[in-house]
């Protein structure tokens, strides 16, 4: 003896014009939902949830702050043999970081530069301007 199994409302009402809301005028715009998107949760939908901490609204406003310093490019000692032209290097918008080694003899122009870099400039005889 098999059972039947009885089809859910859903199943039933797929393809259907009115899909089990009665005559085709209702549920028909924004307005059986209280508007559309976020608009009408102040008076209906969750009105005991403050409207900033409910889970489905971002926050409104600034928040942080961001810094307007301009920060340079960072280059490394070991690179600068590559920019040379006539052995001298413009590096204007850069700052010199004293990583790896240096052999020969040029003249930096940097904004900023560390005292490692420096050190290893001037011992290949170069100069930083």
């Amino acid at each position: 003896m098999s059972i039947t199994h009885k089809t859910t409302k859903t199943r039933k009402k797929r393809a259907s014009r009115t899909y089990g809301w009665g005559g085709g005028k209702k549920h028909r715009g924004a307005g059986s939902r209280g508007g559309r998107g976020k608009a009408g949760s102040g008076k209906r939908g969750q009105q005991r949830e403050t409207k900033y901490l409910a889970k489905h609204i971002k926050m409104v406003g600034k928040h942080g702050f961001k810094s307007h310093i301009k920060r340079l490019k960072i280059i490394n000692v070991s690179e600068i043999s590559k920019l040379a032209k006539n052995n001298e290097v413009d590096i204007t918008n850069y700052k010199l970081l004293g990583s790896g080694n240096i052999s020969e003899k040029l003249k930096v122009k940097v904004k900023q530069y560390t005292k490692k870099a420096e050190e290893k400039i001037k011992a290949a005889g170069g100069e930083i301007v």
